[in-house]
């Protein structure tokens, strides 16, 4: 079973509720040099007996309580008072009249009233604990108890599953912070196994309820302090506590020691784990707008890049219309010729005058004739045949053809040869029951002949046809029948899907050129 209890931050009665366990931490023996009492230091000191080495009866609480006052305002090292109780017990006086007890060292014992037990003279029907979110620190009075895990720092809500071998006999109720834990059925668990668990932290609790150990109010198994129960309440469980006291005058002071070599140094500790990341900062104010950068010069000229690879060859266009043809321009007019005169003594050769400005393009006569269309050249060789394309995908596969015609029975095999003879049967004895037994065919022995499942034979009757012997010897197989007709061919299957079409195969060699044709007339001139 598993509940979950959400953790309530505020708990007004945490504090004071739980038992602590019956302790003797610190003992100070007043006057130091010569004691007459001792102020006792240490937890739960509730109606508190106090036996002193063999002294028999329990020492008697003084009726000075003041030194826990005076000490408690000025602490002897190593004595702490804080959160302690504090008790003044008086010294016995020594039996040989002296006032003091002799130095030695003595057992010190404590009994202390702990909580009430909640095993009277049954077995409790309830158990009420409050859950804190805590170490296995808190104190008990089972031995068997255990817990692991720790839920300090636990603020989610916590599920609580039960475990082991008495896990079905119990159910739970939550009420705030307070989970009660009683029977599931008719049977009061023995045991209580119960793991806590809030998805980040888990503790495992186990403890006795049957009361072979003792449950007392108050007691702590980790994170469940018990608080209250259904049943017979017995009486206050007693707690006890043990401790070594030596008593002895003190010497003086000795000389102090010489101071003693440096140890050497401890090994590197291992590396600590990384911390949790921080939150991320607040983003800081944008800063005032920088002036503009001078324009940096032109970058030297990049590497040419790689000519790309040449274009698929485009379809030859459509031959365009001739053009009309140009007017022609008019021949200017000869002037007449004169007179030859007479030629003049050579004169020397000038310089070699500019050259002329270039003329104005005459324009373009008409265009001749077109002349006629040379022969075709011969046929080249035809070029070698492209690569097969690749399998195109398998069509889809047709139908079934109908299932054609039951070919004829085939003969008959020969009858097989007859079993052998089984043994003879037995003579009658005398004096022996021979009656009816049950027949062969009645396979259910309910001596009546059922139809259909007992006729073997299906011939409508259960009779000794039907009766079933040993299987006899395998006879020879009959010859095969003979072959019948085949069957009408079945109707085609649907066009299965056009497969994909191959690649295209490899471009052919261009063929020879041709011949050259003869060359056409000249057009007439424009």
């Amino acid at each position: 079973m598993k509940i979950k209890i959400a953790l309530l931050m505020v708990l007004a009665f945490l504090t004071q509720s739980g038992f602590a366990e019956t302790k003797i931490h610190e003992v100070q023996p007043y006057p130091i040099e010569a004691p007459e009492v001792l102020v006792i230091w240490g937890t739960d000191f509730n109606e508190p007996s106090i036996y002193f080495g063999t002294h028999l009866a329990p020492l008697n609480i003084s009726a000075d309580q003041s030194q826990c006052t005076i000490m408690a305002a000025n602490p002897a090292p190593p004595l702490d008072p804080s959160a302690f109780d504090c008790l003044v017990v008086d010294l016995p006086v020594a039996a040989n009249g002296e006032p003091n007890v002799p130095p030695g060292d003595y057992l010190l014992k404590i009994f202390a009233e702990g909580g009430m037990s909640i095993c009277g003279d049954t077995k409790p029907s309830s158990l009420t604990f409050l859950y804190q979110p805590k170490d296995c620190s808190g104190f008990n009075s089972q031995a068997d108890a255990t817990c692991s895990g720790d839920m300090t720092g636990s603020v989610d809500a916590a599920s609580f599953t039960f475990f082991g071998k008495d896990a079905e006999k119990w159910s739970a109720d939550v009420n705030g912070d307070l989970v009660t834990f009683t029977s599931a059925g008719s049977k009061w668990g023995n045991k209580l196994s119960v793991l806590i668990d809030d998805g980040n932290f888990s503790q495992e609790v186990y403890l006795h309820t049957s009361c072979s150990q003792p449950l007392v109010l108050g007691e702590e198994f980790g994170s469940l302090e018990l608080m209250d129960f259904i049943g017979s309440a017995g009486t206050n469980a007693m707690q006890m506590d043990l401790y070594d006291l030596t008593l002895g005058a003190v010497g003086p002071k000795g000389d102090a020691g010489t101071d003693g070599q440096d140890g050497a140094d401890g090994e590197q500790g291992p590396q600590g784990e990384t911390g949790p990341i921080g939150l991320p900062g607040l983003n800081g104010l944008d800063g005032t707008d920088g002036m503009d950068g001078a324009t940096g010069e032109t970058g030297a000229q990049g590497v040419q890049g790689k000519v790309g690879d040449t274009g698929a060859q485009g379809e030859t266009g459509a031959k365009g219309d001739t053009g009309d043809q140009g007017i022609q321009g008019l021949t200017g007019d000869t002037g007449a010729k004169g007179d030859t005169g007479e030629t003049g003594a050579q004169g020397e050769t000038g310089m070699k005058g500019d050259t002329g400005d270039q003329g104005i393009q005459g324009l373009t006569g008409a265009q001749g004739v077109q002349g006629k269309v040379g022969d075709t050249g011969a046929q080249g060789e035809t070029g070698a045949k492209g690569d097969t394309g690749d399998q195109g995908i398998q069509g889809v596969q047709g139908k079934v053809g109908d299932t054609g015609a039951q070919g004829e029975t085939g003969a008959k095999g020969d009858t097989g040869d007859q079993g052998i003879q089984g043994p003879a049967g037995y003579a009658p004895v005398k004096g022996t029951d021979y009656s009816d037994g049950q027949s062969c065919w009645d396979t259910d022995g309910n001596g009546i002949g059922d139809l259909p499942a007992e006729d073997f034979n299906q011939d409508g009757s259960v009779d000794v046809m039907d009766c079933m012997g040993e299987t006899g010897a395998q006879g020879d197989t009959g010859e095969t029948g003979a072959q019948g007709e085949t069957g009408m061919k079945g109707d085609t299957g649907d066009q299965g899907i056009q497969g994909l079409t191959g690649a295209q195969g490899v471009q052919g060699k261009v063929g020879d050129t041709g011949a050259q044709g003869e060359t056409g007339a000249k057009g007439d001139t424009g």
